[in-house]
């Protein structure tokens, strides 16, 4: 299921953005199975020091946000994965 966390910012332009306008953009740049299904929003940021994305906290996010829309808990990915 293709998802994306994105981090939200505090200019002007910004504000305007929400999920639709992020998937328009991004049908218009990139091949169709790219495109995430679902686009959220975070304030924090989830990135190392070196501005790596840190991404055990991405994955737990995502998981701790789809296992609060399911009704049923989602199991987490192996790490190999």
């Amino acid at each position: 299921m293709p998802y994306a966390l994105v981090q939200t910012a505090t200019s002007p332009e910004a504000a305007a953005l929400d999920e639709a306008t992020a998937t328009e953009f991004l049908r218009e740049r990139v091949a169709g199975y790219k495109v995430p299904q679902t686009v959220e929003f975070v304030d924090s940021p989830m990135r190392h020091d070196a501005g790596k994305a840190r991404r055990s906290a991405v994955r737990a996010e995502i998981i701790a946000r789809l296992q609060a829309r399911a009704s049923r808990p989602v199991d987490a990915p192996s790490p190999g994965c």
